[in-house]
């Protein structure tokens, strides 16, 4: 299909030709910002959960040594290591099921 002009020595394209090359091409550049946002995103996501298993381990080293007092509030220092241990779950559930899936190619 490609035919050369004589006259410029580059190739002539087709229509058809230059919308396949200038799809292909988006999908390219589309694919690079997927993995530039990925890894940004995890960057992101890995930097939170150290932070609350920071806390967690402070939380819960702060009670054992006896520097933070909880017994009048015993179900708030539940509520509080229960939601956090379900966020950090929650967090690698992220990571695991999207950060490192390959992107699906819709209309293949």
């Amino acid at each position: 299909m490609n035919q050369i002009d004589p006259s410029s020595g580059l190739p002539k394209y087709t229509l058809k030709e230059l919308l396949e090359l200038a799809a292909q091409q988006t999908e390219q550049q589309g694919r690079q910002k997927f993995y530039e946002l990925r890894t940004k995103w995890s960057t992101y996501l890995v930097r939170f959960l150290i932070a609350m298993v920071i806390f967690q381990f402070f939380l819960t080293a702060g009670v054992g040594f006896g520097f933070v007092n909880f017994l009048n509030y015993k179900k708030f220092l539940y509520i509080v290591i229960g939601e956090n241990f379900f966020q950090i779950v929650g967090l690698c559930y992220i990571v695991v099921k999207f950060l490192f899936s390959e992107p699906s190619a819709k209309g293949k």
